[in-house]
């Protein structure tokens, strides 16, 4: 029985899979006239050989304990096998043809699916490095916040514009250096007063525009940071009352769509409430 036709020896360990493409007219042209013990033993030859992915170097005892059958039984079958060409019986065991034929093209498929995989996480790292490296390039929003701070200063009448590239006064180092330092602004001095008259002017009342002062007061004195310190504290207080009026106004187009059919006397209380409720303040 021990007949070497091979000296090398096979090995598929790596390539083993828990399944395998049964074509079954083949296997059915390949037992054709044999009786069913020895399609039995055939059969459980070949799938203990895709299962080790190498040659079966086991004892015909303990072949035949596989296959369910006698030693005696097992041994005229296995000749029969290796006979017909069924059954290599290499040096290092048995083997099959068609088994080593389905390793080898398993086996070049990882290999492919293994290329494909490495080269696409090649690209993957060079996209994320192009990234990371236009990431690093490019400034932050931080960094663009504060340099347009502090090329930003506001005029007198409280419009932002930037500062010119040459000044019409020759440069001095002692103007220079004051000019620098009233840009960066400063903080709502403890004793300010707001332009009352003004506020009234453009639409307040006395008592509103003595509450939009307080108001003004205690939300800038809260205020911490780069952002509490303005260059011109009139300019913002002006801003500060006109977007109130306009905030007052809308309210007031609100009122006049939510009154209308409904009765006069009952309406101006209702209206008297909702007005003092959206304007946010109190009468002293």
């Amino acid at each position: 029985m021990k007949q070497a036709e091979q000296s090398e020896f096979p090995n598929y360990e790596a390539s083993t899979l828990p399944y395998v493409c049964w074509y079954q007219n083949d296997f059915l042209g390949g037992v054709r006239g044999m009786r069913a013990h020895e399609i039995g033993i055939y059969t459980i030859l070949l799938n203990e050989i895709y299962a080790r992915g190498r040659p079966l170097d086991l004892s015909p005892e303990r072949l035949a304990r596989l296959c369910g059958c006698d030693k005696r039984t097992f041994i005229s079958v296995l000749e029969m096998l290796i006979t017909e060409g069924k059954i290599l019986n290499l040096t290092c065991g048995l083997w099959n043809k068609r088994c080593e034929n389905v390793f080898r093209e398993r086996a070049q498929l990882l290999e492919q699916k293994s290329f494909a995989g490495h080269s696409s996480a090649q690209k993957r790292k060079k996209i994320n490095a192009k990234i990371q490296h236009l990431l690093n390039t490019c400034p932050t929003d931080d960094e663009l916040n504060s340099k347009a701070q502090n090329e930003e200063k506001e005029t007198p009448n409280g419009v932002s514009q930037k500062t010119g590239a040459f000044s019409d006064t020759p440069p001095h180092s002692s103007t220079h250096s004051s000019t620098t330092t009233s840009l960066k602004g400063h903080r709502l001095p403890a004793n300010w007063v707001g332009d009352i008259h003004a506020a009234i002017s453009e639409g307040l009342s006395e008592e509103q525009a003595r509450w939009q002062e307080k108001k003004f007061r205690d939300y800038w004195h809260a205020k911490s940071g780069q952002q509490a310190l303005k260059v011109d504290w009139s300019a913002t207080w002006r801003n500060w009352y006109r977007r109130e009026i306009e905030r007052l106004k809308e309210n007031q187009e609100k009122l006049c769509a939510l009154s209308s059919g409904s009765n006069t006397v009952s309406c101006n209380t209702q209206e008297e409430t909702l007005y003092r409720n959206l304007i946010n303040y109190q009468a002293t």
